[in-house]
């Protein structure tokens, strides 16, 4: 029966704000986030009876999202309908070009439609409390030169730009602003893509800028212009695509910017030119990714360490490719970060002065690679709050009996390529250790391994060694010292089988018969020289297989993880499969080949292949 020719229905009892609430819902659960996703599901909505239709035309607040595609029929239309049905209502503007026409292939009817959406949104722009663009930029250029006036509800706004990633960002204005003597009342959330954006009077509301400007060389000035329009922001995210600023002499205005605390610039290869021209004495995050080193770089970090005494996160990392050789300027004084809890940064020549003379009393984490000894020792010498510590390609440490470095906090720590920095560590407190030699020029480890190993005597739980020069004996010195051990990852040590032994559950009943580490529940063994799979199986099957006959509980738990081998066998296919049924598992691809290839070469195919693939 037709709910709508029968007013006794059910249906017709239920009171209109319950089917508000419902739509409203509806539409935030499933289609907020999606373009023009509420439009088109209050129009189903609609058809579905003349009663919902009716509840959904006199209902404003749904009609408050407002999605215009240039590409659709007649959107000047639809927005005089929605602005119709919604009333006085806050409202969210989305413009976009779902179709993507070419800006040179912009004929006058598309210009005239650009102009007809200026002239009837332009009246409303005191209760836009969103506005988003994504057209063409010449299409943006001209709606936003046509649609001038006061947003002082405006809480979020975004022109992402539609680009071929080869023209260089042009200066959008953007003349929204604030009434005359208006008080700004909440901040606003700016973003924008493939341009750089020039706001009017608004921009003194916007705590939040997004930008990135794409592959294009960015223009110094444009750059300026932005950041002064936007003098409270208090988190500021500009990324390019390694792109290249383009410096102007003349330009020597440095921008103050009191309340900024989220710094975050990646992709310029020039960086030094953006953080020359700002200021910002209450920085509490930096971050700066992809750029190239220079000793302008090295002065301006050294400037900011120096002013920006409540810095409290810091990471700077290059670009992969920069091998940039420069001076390093002696640095003016000593700064001293007294805030600073985590500093990341790959080191390069133009800032080692600097990092000798950088005092971090407070550091918690630290993970800082190619840098010389003494660059690291001012870091961590009186660090006593230090918990987590990356070193990677530490150089020039010098050979010592005595510990420099007494660690009393630190619970992570990973080397890598710099195994003689362990004679300068102890770390008692000490419970996830990875060390990696892979291009360690130090030669071998062992020594300095058992002797950090016995000064700290930590309880570890997780233990990593990779490329490590180490074999049976002093793993398992190590590990007879770390009964705690619950995460073990040896990868391409020169170990054997015995170490497999060693680890295996005891098959006797004897309650006192514990194994070698008895809380590993995780581990991975990957191409180690000696290692075979008949020695992961007794392994694996002790650990995780039946019980012993008349036993009636472990003296370990399950063991999972991950094996994989330097030599396979003609039957390593079968050792695949029984591996995994008693609870390893393959790097994908071996696990895969062996499949595929049992079924497509059969057995004695399959083992010529794996044996080959070696």
């Amino acid at each position: 029966m037709d709910v709508d020719s029968n007013d006794l229905s059910p249906i017709h009892h239920v009171p209109p704000e319950i089917f508000r609430e419902v739509f409203k819902f509806s539409i935030a659960l499933d289609f907020r986030e999606i373009p023009g996703g509420a439009t088109l599901h209050l129009i189903r909505l609609s058809h579905v009876c003349r009663l919902w239709r009716q509840v959904i035309l006199n209902c404003s607040a749904l009609w408050s999202d407002i999605c215009l595609d240039l590409s659709s029929k007649e959107p000047e239309k639809q927005a005089a309908h929605w602005l119709e049905y919604g009333g006085s209502v806050p409202l969210s503007i989305r413009i976009e070009n779902s179709f993507q026409f070419d800006e040179e292939d912009m004929q006058v009817d598309e210009e005239g439609l650009l102009l007809r959406l200026a002239d009837i949104l332009r009246g409303t722009m005191d209760r836009w409390t969103s506005f988003s663009i994504s057209v063409w930029p010449e299409q943006a250029k001209l709606f936003l030169e046509n649609c001038k006036g006061f947003t002082s509800n405006l809480v979020e706004l975004s022109t992402d730009l539609i680009n071929d990633d080869s023209d260089e960002p042009l200066p959008l204005p953007i003349p929204f602003n604030l009434p005359p003597g208006f008080t700004p009342t909440h901040p606003i959330s700016a973003s924008s893509r493939y341009c750089i954006p020039i706001y009017g009077s608004l921009g003194a509301s916007i705590t939040d800028l997004d930008v990135y400007t794409g592959p294009g060389d960015v223009d110094i000035e444009d750059y300026v212009r932005m950041l002064a329009a936007c003098p409270n922001i208090t988190k500021c995210n500009i990324e390019g695509a390694y792109s290249h600023v383009i410096s102007n002499p003349a330009i020597s205005r440095q921008i103050s910017l009191p309340h900024l605390t989220d710094l975050r610039f990646s992709g310029f290869r020039n960086v030094d030119q953006l953080i020359n021209h700002l200021r910002s004495r209450a920085l509490v995050s930096l971050r700066i990714f992809e750029f190239e080193w220079s000793t302008a770089l090295g002065v301006a970090l050294g400037t900011i360490f120096r002013i920006c005494s409540q810095l409290v996160v810091v990471e700077i990392v290059a670009a992969d490719e920069d091998h940039v050789e420069a001076l390093s300027p002696p640095p003016e004084g000593s700064p001293v970060l007294p805030s600073l809890s985590r500093l990341q940064i790959d080191a390069h020549n133009s800032i080692y002065s600097l990092l000798r003379l950088l005092s971090t009393p407070h550091i918690c984490t630290l993970d800082i690679g190619d840098v010389p000894f003494d660059s690291v020792r001012g870091l961590i010498s009186f660090s006593t709050q230090l918990s987590s510590a990356t070193f990677r390609k530490v150089r020039a440490a010098p050979q010592s009996t005595t510990p420099l470095f007494n660690l009393p906090a630190l619970s992570w720590l990973t080397i890598v390529d710099s195994p003689r920095l362990l004679d300068h560590i102890t770390a008692p407190q000490l419970q996830h250790f990875t060390l990696n030699s892979s291009n360690n020029p130090d030669g071998s480890t062992s020594t300095s391994l058992r002797d950090f190993m016995a000064r700290s005597n930590p309880a570890l739980r997780t233990l990593k060694f990779i490329y490590l020069d180490i074999g049976d004996d002093d793993l398992l010195w190590c590990l007879g010292r770390l009964p705690q051990v619950e995460i073990l990852e040896v990868e391409k040590c020169p170990v054997s089988d015995a170490v497999f032994r060693a680890l295996c559950a005891p098959s006797s009943v004897e309650i006192s018969d514990s194994p070698l580490l008895p809380r590993l529940h995780h581990v991975r063994f990957y191409l180690n020289h000696d290692m075979t799979p008949s020695g992961a199986i007794e392994f694996f099957a002790s650990r995780n297989g039946p019980l012993p006959p008349h036993s009636t509980k472990r003296t370990s738990v399950n063991v999972r993880g991950s094996v994989d081998f330097v030599i396979k066998h003609e039957a390593f296919w079968r050792d695949v499969n029984t591996l995994e049924s008693l609870g390893a598992y393959f790097p994908s691809q071996t696990s895969i080949i062996a499949q595929r290839r049992e079924k497509t070469l059969g057995k004695r195919g399959l083992a010529e292949f794996l044996v080959g693939d070696t």
